[in-house]
């Protein structure tokens, strides 16, 4: 890949897979999914269930907007440095979310998601160094 070149498709990817952990973590909000399987398996409780859903969601929320700016296909004016403290500190949100990962109790937890948070770091890692075209 040339290096110049801004990785839109680490940006796509994201995206798509950033949807769909939204849309499980809904499904677990909504218990259509066991909750046991998420949190390293530590929710005791439907309020705890809960605000831990609302705060990852919001969170995934968050990093959609960051990308769709970072990547430019939304106009704005922010300054790309702040784009990319905010990347790098989702870096380390999901380089720990790794290292939890791989603590979880419940080992469809360890299995399913830690390649994903892993994943999420590699290529949060690409986009934050990435500098998007200049538009024309």
């Amino acid at each position: 890949m040339n290096r110049t070149t801004f990785p839109h498709t680490a940006v796509k990817v994201m995206l798509i897979l950033l949807a769909a952990i939204i849309l499980f973590h809904i499904a677990v909000t909504v218990k259509l999914i066991p909750y046991d399987i998420v949190w390293g398996g530590r929710i005791t409780s439907n309020e705890q269930l809960l605000t831990a859903e609302i705060i990852s969601i919001t969170i995934n929320l968050l990093l959609i907007a960051v990308l769709l700016l970072k990547a430019d296909y939304i106009r704005h004016t922010l300054p790309q440095r702040w784009l990319n403290i905010i990347l790098w500190a989702y870096v380390v949100l999901f380089a720990l979310n790794t290292a939890g990962n791989l603590m979880a109790e419940n080992q469809l937890e360890k299995i399913m998601f830690t390649p994903v948070t892993l994943l999420f770091v590699i290529l949060l890692i690409r986009i934050a160094v990435a500098t998007p075209e200049k538009r024309r």
